[in-house]
């Protein structure tokens, strides 16, 4: 099994009794609200682009199949140099 840094693992996703969809998954820790909330509902512009470039490089960094991720023809994804 991959297991990736920073990509939370999914145990279980499908019909729960027969009758409710569910969606169970770790928790990594506070959510972007929880750290908003934290931070008196202001980021900083720095904060702002550490999250998006963290964002982007979590999306990029995993394997095509798995993630929106431009094919490179060898099953890879392209690697983002920042």
């Amino acid at each position: 099994m991959l297991i990736l840094e920073g990509i939370p693992r999914v145990y279980h996703f499908g019909t729960c009794g027969g009758r409710y969809s569910a969606l169970v998954m770790e928790l990594l820790g506070p959510s972007l609200e929880d750290l908003f909330v934290l931070c008196t509902r202001r980021f900083s512009l720095k904060t702002v682009i550490m999250i998006a470039i963290q964002l982007v490089s979590d999306i990029v960094c995993v394997p095509c199949g798995h993630a929106v991720c431009p094919d490179t023809g060898h099953g890879t994804c392209y690697k983002i140099l920042w």
